[in-house]
């Protein structure tokens, strides 16, 4: 019943996108229509959508199934007088996702069309067609205005323009701000906590816009940014050059967006599964919407305070203050584990690349996640927690094989055995915790059905180390140091300098510590590695070997940037504010500077593409938009009309390009029409419109594609 309700949703969601697009269509073509009536044009069909009609109205006629064109001719000759029925037939078309306006004597497709009939196009002057071909696109303009400042007069949810997350090794992380040495600043990057008060020279309202600003700046040009921190009484200035990311091809400054202290949910419907999964990780007492609001007695207001207390006390135990929704307050106990290293797994067609969680080629074991649970929970015979020993034929799977894996399996039934761990939050022993054989089938879309997760938190087991791994930033391609300690998958580290581990993280932790000096200096560092092989530990021998380990400085240098997590820290939402305009005056001012912004980003955007730093592959369709539509829905009816005010610039946008076959096109052959009193020579407007057909039915068979690849994970 829950799966039911689900797709009932997304069918509804599905519904209000394509009504709201629908919407921003027949405005447009409401303008046209409006217009052309003024201009004396006679209009024979105004139709929502393309295609054959699925009803129609006309005047005289009434709704009919289909188009009324036979029956209206009819009842004109009977009666003798052609106004007995209305000339304009209002159509619903079969393809939701466009429309028309069809007047006499003009066709987009061409351009030598004319029609001896009174009320024709060619009979009105350049100057009102001029008007007729522009109404269009100002009734987006006002339309999205309109929209802009009702959304700012409710209030727009979003997220503060507060670094919540710096990638090490990113172009974030490296600035060194501007009036740093005046300071006497010595450390380098944006850090959490900060908050961006101007981008670019505008005032920074919100996180997205620190993404946009990176994303259509041009190559080796940076990004200016003013930021409060606090204990400074200055305002920091940078300068940062973004980079392409690997995998989003963007040009990025390697920030996250900040969390605020509340364990919750942005979806109010998901709360039932965030208390399942509270409940599963051994916390049934903390309730959603609970805030974590001291660690060791000291306040944390936000996420990025509570960030700062975990990295500092890595591996040692720390005090949570949990204050539920009632204002009751709750002490627990939490020991802080390590994040792993990100790099990429290089892939030979250069585009596609798969993201591995290491520790200098140390890889968790791929597990089903914890919250695997309610309308989410696995298929196939799999329970949530189970860790995989053997998938297809890879024994012990890092994430980046295991997926692979079962995606070559599509369709068919996939082998596998798991150890089903649920309830056992870190793992000592594997003797008393069963083996399950499966053999689940794969679907066509590659999935068994889980969401995927690690064990680095609660097991020291690895799989077999990748040969080569890429560095996000650099872009150098390296051995990790591990191919050199671990032979086979399935090794169970339990030792680092003989100190006892449980788990990778623990790892991590141990072997910052035990690299201390090396860290400092820049130099090699060697570590004493306990191992236990598979065929022991699978047997229930105890036995194990002590192995020199030795990292090369580049690699020890990474541990300085470790960072800090709890299972709870994971749960955090978001920090959000609202935007809202001061009384109706500040919300008009909202929404004509919204307007304004997205426009520039939409004209941008296609000038980035020219220089290369936006790729096609980037833009969306109506597949893509009707996709991301339906996510947006799920945040209320304030981002739907936000949603809707953004593909209405944007139709604006594109249809006023100077391209034969659009709007904007048209209005330049009108325009010189009006200029020298005559047309363009046809043969030049039968070659523009060609040209300009094919380059856009190229664009979009090629973000349609896209947009279908995207949406099914390829």
């Amino acid at each position: 019943m829950e799966t039911l309700a689900g797709l009932l949703g997304s069918a509804l969601d599905l519904l209000l996108v394509l009504f709201a697009f629908g919407s921003i269509v027949f405005v447009h073509e409401l303008g046209h229509f409006v217009a052309a009536r003024w201009a004396g044009i006679h209009v024979t069909a105004f139709a929502i959508g393309w295609g054959p009609p699925i009803i129609s109205w006309r005047r005289g006629v009434g709704l009919r199934r289909g188009s009324s064109a036979r029956e209206a001719a009819e009842k004109a000759r009977a009666a003798n007088d052609a106004d007995a029925v209305g000339m304009t037939e209002y159509r619903l078309s079969w393809f939701p996702l466009g429309g028309y306006v069809k007047m006499v004597g003009q066709d987009d497709l061409d351009p030598n069309a004319t029609s001896a009939q009174p009320g024709g196009w060619q009979h009105a002057p350049p100057w009102k067609r001029m008007v007729v071909i522009s109404a269009g696109v100002v009734m987006n303009l006002i339309t999205a205005a309109a929209l802009f400042v009702l959304v700012f007069t409710i209030g727009l949810r979003t997220q503060p323009p507060i670094i919540g997350g710096v990638v090490p090794g990113s172009p974030a992380a490296m600035a060194v701000a501007v009036n740093a040495t005046s300071l006497g600043l010595d450390e380098r990057g944006l850090r959490p906590g900060d908050r961006v008060l101007r981008v670019n020279g505008g005032n920074a309202e919100e996180f997205t816009q620190l993404m946009v600003e990176a994303a259509m700046s041009k190559r080796d040009e940076p990004v200016r940014l003013e930021v409060v921190r606090d204990g400074l009484d200055e305002v920091l200035r940078f300068e940062i050059v973004p980079k392409r990311g690997r995998t989003t091809g963007l040009l990025e400054l390697g920030v996250a967006p900040a969390l605020s202290n509340r364990i919750d949910t942005d979806d109010a419907a998901d709360r039932p599964l965030l208390a399942e999964q509270l409940e599963r990780l051994g916390y049934g007492d903390i309730d959603p919407g609970s805030a974590i609001v001291a660690v060791n007695g000291d306040p944390t207001p936000d996420g990025g305070a509570i960030k700062r207390a975990l990295n500092a006390n890595l591996g040692q135990r720390l005090t949570l203050t949990i204050q539920s929704p009632d204002g009751d307050q709750a002490s627990i106990d939490v020991r802080p584990t390590a994040r792993l290293l990100t790099d990429y797994l290089p892939d030979s067609n250069g585009k596609r690349v798969r993201v591995v969680q290491h520790l200098f080629g140390l890889t968790p074991v791929m597990r089903v996640h914890p919250s695997s649970v309610g309308d989410r929970a696995p298929l196939g015979g799999l329970e949530a927690s189970d860790i995989f020993l053997r998938l297809g034929e890879v024994d012990f799977p890092a994430l980046h094989e295991g997926i692979p894996e079962i995606q070559r399996a599509t369709g068919q039934a996939i082998p596998l055995t798991v150890l089903r761990a649920s309830g056992s939050p870190e793992l000592d022993s594997a003797q008393s915790i069963p083996q399950i054989e499966l053999r689940p089938d794969v679907d066509s879309e590659g999935r068994i059905g889980f969401l995927p997760d690690t064990t680095e938190s609660v097991w020291g087991v690895v799989a077999l180390p990748p040969s080569v791994l890429e560095n996000p930033i650099t872009g150098e391609v390296v051995a990790p140091a591990a191919t050199s300690l671990i032979e086979r998958p399935g090794a169970w580290i339990v030792a680092v300098d003989d100190r006892p581990v449980r788990t990778l993280s623990e790892v991590a932790v141990q072997l910052r510590a035990a690299l201390a000096e090396a860290i400092e200096s820049g130099s090699d560092g060697t570590v004493w590695i306990t191992l236990r092989n598979p065929e022991a530990w699978l047997a229930g021998d105890d036995a194990s070997e002590r192995v020199s380990w030795t990292i090369p400085a580049e690699s020890v240098a990474r541990l300085r940037d470790l960072g800090g997590t709890t299972t709870l820290y994971e749960l955090l939402a978001l920090d959000e504010i609202t935007l809202k305009g001061e009384g109706p005056l500040g919300a008009l001012a909202h929404g004509f500077r919204r307007t304004k912004q997205v426009m520039a980003q939409t004209y941008l955007t296609i000038n980035r593409l020219f220089h290369g730093t936006v790729r096609v592959e980037h833009l969306r369709g109506p597949v893509g938009i009707a996709h991301l539509g339906t996510q947006i829905a799920d945040r209320g009816l304030v981002w739907i009309l936000f949603f809707t005010a953004l593909v209405s610039v944007n139709l604006a946008v594109i249809n006023f390009l100077p391209l034969p076959i659009v709007d904007g096109g048209q209005f330049l052959f009108l325009l010189y029409e009006q200029i020298r009193g005559k047309a363009p020579p046809p043969i030049i407007q039968e070659i523009s419109v060609a040209v300009g057909v094919l380059l856009i039915a190229t664009l979009f068979i090629i973000v349609t594609f896209n947009d279908i690849v995207g949406l099914f994970g390829g």
